[in-house]
């Protein structure tokens, strides 16, 4: 961990001790002095939750971003507390939300109301890239 002055404000950079964040002690730092987070992404590593499905993540008290990663014929389907919105970075799936379903690809955005059941189901021959915001954060993904 380091800290930089830049223009009269201090920025706090977290050292990555782990194979997907910054230390828990670092971001309880970060916290603690309202410093701004500062992090590499691309050298954040993806980490597996299951066969097929990869992410990363970083959160702060209302609010959490996904980077997620899904095989080709991957299906996710669930209900959660969370509001969420999402952006595809790139390949194509079909998105349920509620009783409709509609293909999307990269550029496409989504919004997903809290307690909404919804999924995805990766159709083509490449992974799905997105990113995900969550408020409140999700609780069973650390918050760092």
């Amino acid at each position: 961990m380091f800290n930089l002055e830049a223009s009269g404000h201090r920025v706090f950079a977290p050292t990555l001790k782990d194979e997907y964040s910054y230390s828990l002690s670092d971001h309880i730092e970060q916290r603690r002095y309202n410093y701004m987070n500062i992090i590499d992404w691309n050298k954040v590593d993806f980490k597996q939750i299951r066969e097929g499905v990869f992410y990363k993540t970083i959160a702060g008290n209302n609010m959490q971003m996904f980077h997620l990663k899904l095989a080709p014929g991957q299906v996710t389907n669930h209900t959660h507390a969370e509001e969420q919105m999402g952006y595809i970075i790139a390949g194509e799936a079909k998105i349920t939300i509620g009783s409709e379903t509609k293909t999307c690809k990269a550029g496409s955005a989504y919004f997903i109301p809290s307690n909404r059941p919804h999924g995805f189901k990766v159709i083509g021959d490449n992974f799905l890239e997105y990113l995900e915001i969550f408020s409140p954060p999700k609780k069973e993904h650390p918050k760092f």
